[in-house]
């Protein structure tokens, strides 16, 4: 868990019991967190922040980072080196080596964006204010499109998307 403090709390799988402060020392709030595996994982937040892990969340290393624009969530794509962030102002990065480096993505908005899921590294959504939904099929290399149907008339803030298999989303 992250929180506005700048800090991460680790807990114990299973039984949810028995969490554990983490030494981030995040000088501004942190607003996601994403972990590829049991020890690699990435926290983003205010300022464009990345804090990189590699030893499951005992200690985390600042990245340098390409926006000032809040991060708002994360995501590293399982079996990939691949990873997402997406933020305010319609921001959208993407990493190739598992957040070391970071490059733009063309969001096609400039909606605050809060959250985001991919099924593999070509194929994901990213939702945010104002009922904004937009889609890639190619990782981001071409923008990303709003071919998502059915959110027409919604004007709320989505907040949360999470993908049951690769054709079903609910948000």
């Amino acid at each position: 868990a992250v929180s506005s403090d700048g800090s991460i709390t680790k807990g114990v799988i299973g039984t949810g019991a028995s969490w554990t402060d983490q030494s981030v020392s995040a000088p501004i709030p942190l607003e996601g967190i994403s972990f590829l595996d049991a020890t690699k994982g990435l926290a983003v937040g205010d300022g464009g922040v990345i804090y990189q892990t590699s030893n499951s969340g005992t200690s985390w290393t600042p990245l340098t980072t390409i926006h000032t624009e809040i991060l708002n969530a994360t995501q590293l794509v399982k079996g990939t080196p691949y990873g997402y962030a997406v933020g305010n102002e319609g921001t959208v990065i993407k990493t190739s080596n598992s957040g070391t480096s970071w490059s733009d993505q063309n969001a096609a908005t400039t909606k605050d964006l809060l959250a985001l899921a991919f099924i593999d590294a070509n194929n994901g959504t990213i939702i945010g204010k104002t009922g904004t939904v937009k889609r890639t099929i190619s990782g981001g290399a071409d923008k990303y499109s709003a071919v998502v149907t059915g959110f027409t008339s919604v004007t709320a803030d989505l907040n949360a998307i999470a993908f049951a298999d690769a054709t079903h989303a609910v948000i």
